[in-house]
């Protein structure tokens, strides 16, 4: 996108060259940003799916077992 401005202002360019690369870099940064959040949601479902419990329990004690 920098490049493709620099290059416009030293009137480098193709007529219409420089408006198609902005908007090819806008529609290509929002199709990767919707990308990620649809990837953040899937990753969140996946771990609930697992069904894995918040915490496991690695020794079970009765209070009788408790010394004094």
């Amino acid at each position: 996108l920098l490049y493709a401005l620099y290059e416009h202002g030293m009137g480098h360019t193709v007529a219409g060259w420089t408006a198609v690369v902005i908007l090819e870099s806008f529609l290509g940064g929002s199709i990767l940003l919707a990308i990620g959040i649809v990837g953040e949601y899937v990753g969140k479902i996946y771990e609930e799916v697992k069904a894995r419990p918040l915490y496991l329990i690695q020794k079970k004690t009765r209070i009788s077992d408790i010394p004094g």
